[in-house]
């Protein structure tokens, strides 16, 4: 018979597992650098791009 475990129906994450889990969450966390270097990319891209962009995400295959 199997023993009843201590969770948090709301939880996803196994018991016992929770530094795990958020040390991998951090380990992975995007870094300043790279939330500046999107906005350079965001803020340099012509309205051109932004155009061939949308048609390709409109465009059914």
């Amino acid at each position: 018979m199997a023993l009843a475990q201590r969770c948090n129906p709301g939880c996803i994450i196994s018991y016992g597992k929770e530094k795990e889990f958020f040390k991998k969450v951090n380990d992975s966390r995007p870094t300043e650098e790279f939330w500046e270097e999107c906005m350079r990319l965001r803020n340099n891209i012509s309205q051109e791009t932004i155009d061939i962009i949308n048609g390709l995400m409109d465009r059914e295959n």
